[in-house]
């Protein structure tokens, strides 16, 4: 199921994104750039909550959101 599908599922605070990039001192040229563009057709509230929110939930940390 594709990204999209599963927001308008309503299920948007149900994702997670995991990869191996990109970490904040990542040397790999663009690949937050990347994300965050491919993140531009969610609703902010989804893209937000992908980078931050949820995995906060998930894991129980307290990332200040």
């Amino acid at each position: 199921m594709s990204t999209p599908n599963v927001v308008a599922a309503g299920l948007g605070e149900n994702i997670l994104w995991g990869a191996d990039y990109p970490h904040f001192d990542c040397l790999f040229p663009g690949a937050l750039k990347e994300l965050r563009e491919k993140l531009e057709t969610l609703p902010a509230k989804v893209s937000d909550g992908l980078l931050c929110g949820n995995p906060a939930r998930f894991y129980n940390v307290d990332f200040g959101v």
